[in-house]
């Protein structure tokens, strides 16, 4: 993505994201409109900065699932942020158990 304008994710689908150093900066992120969407991160490895970093708010409707498809982990339990935003609209988030 290149600029800062809105992300929407249709229902059932998915947003990937690749960790490569400079975040995804949205001004606002919609993850579907009635039954939810998926979230796919790559290459995960930094433990301070988010891929996704939305200015604004980030709406959804449904459940959001989330999968880690790849990184480096390096330390036993690091912490890897996926998602930071500026506005509170979100659920509580429920992460099930593999």
């Amino acid at each position: 993505m290149v600029g800062n304008g809105n992300i929407a994710v249709a229902d059932g689908q998915a947003l990937g994201v690749v960790e490569n150093g400079t975040p995804v900066q949205p001004a606002a992120l919609t993850l579907g409109t009635t039954t939810g969407t998926s979230l796919q991160f790559y290459n995960l490895t930094n433990t301070t900065t988010a891929p996704i970093m939305v200015s604004g708010a980030i709406n959804c409707a449904g459940p959001i699932s989330v999968s880690i498809k790849s990184g480096v982990f390096k330390t036993i339990g690091s912490t890897y942020p996926l998602i930071s935003w500026a506005v509170d609209r979100l659920r509580p988030l429920t992460i099930p158990r593999a």
